[in-house]
């Protein structure tokens, strides 16, 4: 399977994925700033959800030197577990976020580990009832800043922020401020000075738009219509291992 990537407007490290012969656009990963324009990078982590024969599972593969390596299963529980992201930090360490289902609940969970090897499996705080679509991304400080889709039982969606900082996690905080039209599909990243910056689509009238928030150091700004997304180039691809073979989410980060 071959990949056309799409860069973001103001977060430029991030691109979308068409499955050429499928027809399925999916939002999946990013690349770094350093390899800006490589369309071939040499490291590229992957992750994706995949049936193991009784629920949806999450799997991993690294691309080195342009060889992937075999899929490992990262997840083995009894959660409908999807829509994984991952970072590497500092260290090498992989951190992977989904979205975990289980009995009228949606958890995010997420673990840490080499690659070949994984920690046990662990949930965000969250007192909402829906917690679906992670979004995370690792600044230079090791920080780990996640975000998602949150909402109680008879309420829309919000988006919610945590960010992990030398081991300890944040209580998660809602970025924009409350209101009564759905907050949906967050993504995060960092800008060109390294600073989490988040979008996400809001419901105005009939129509969503899209929004951007950038943290100050202490709080979220207010958000602001985000600019027009770039065209993709037709020169941006990557091929796909031959056992990445579904039309589900998968994601792709590249160093």
């Amino acid at each position: 399977i071959m990949v056309k990537l799409m860069k973001k407007r103001t977060m430029h490290t991030w691109f979308a994925l068409t499955l050429v012969g499928l027809g399925a656009l999916m939002i999946v990963g990013v690349m770094s700033a350093s390899a800006e324009d490589q369309t071939d990078p040499q490291e590229v982590d992957l992750v994706w959800t995949k049936s193991d024969g009784i629920r949806p599972e999450i799997f991993y593969t690294t691309r080195e030197a342009g060889s992937w390596s075999e899929p490992v299963m990262v997840t083995d529980d009894w959660y409908d577990n999807m829509h994984p992201v991952i970072d590497r930090d500092s260290t090498g360490t992989r951190w992977v976020f989904w979205t975990a289902y289980d009995n009228y609940r949606t958890e995010i969970r997420y673990t840490t580990g080499s690659g070949e090897n994984w920690e046990e499996n662990n949930s965000l705080a969250s007192e909402m009832m829906s917690n679906s679509g992670p979004s995370a991304v690792i600044d230079k400080e090791d920080a780990v800043w996640v975000v998602w889709s949150a909402s109680g039982e008879d309420d829309l969606d919000d988006v919610y922020f945590a960010v992990n900082k030398d081991g300890q996690w944040s209580e998660p905080g809602m970025i924009h401020d409350a209101n009564d039209t759905p907050d949906t599909l967050p993504v995060i990243d960092l800008n060109d000075e390294g600073i989490p910056t988040v979008t996400w689509n809001q419901l105005r009238g009939d129509d969503y738009v899209e929004l951007t928030s950038i943290y100050d150091g202490s709080e979220w700004s207010q958000p602001i219509v985000s600019e027009d997304q770039e065209e993709p180039s037709d020169d941006d691809s990557l091929v796909l291992p031959d056992f990445v073979n579904e039309s589900g989410k998968v994601f792709i980060r590249a160093y």
